[in-house]
């Protein structure tokens, strides 16, 4: 198994040193963010995972700044950063007002 995977790993790679121009660019762009506030709650919650039930990883108080990662966000739910955890995490988006 070991030398399987070792060889799918190369593969890609060599995918992606083929890669061209554009496909290079595709590959390296960043993703979508965007700033926004917490609003309408005392403190807000950052989940491991974009559901109630999942394990809070951190919590953040009313007028705190968020960064939005636009790209890996879920229906009702913003993946958030803030320079001060190096945890991302998913909060509601309800209580989030976008700048």
């Amino acid at each position: 198994m070991a030398k399987r995977e070792m060889r799918t790993r190369n593969t890609e790679e060599v995918k992606i040193e083929k890669a061209t121009e554009v496909e290079r660019e595709t590959i390296n762009v960043e993703k979508e963010s965007r700033k926004g506030v917490v609003v309408n709650c005392l403190k807000l919650n950052v989940r491991k995972a974009p559901n109630k039930g999942s394990e809070v990883l951190y919590t953040v108080n009313k007028g705190e700044k968020l960064e939005i990662i636009v790209d890996e966000s879920a229906k009702g739910w913003y993946k958030v950063s803030k320079s001060d955890h190096k945890a991302c995490g998913y909060c509601m988006s309800e209580y989030v007002k976008v700048n």
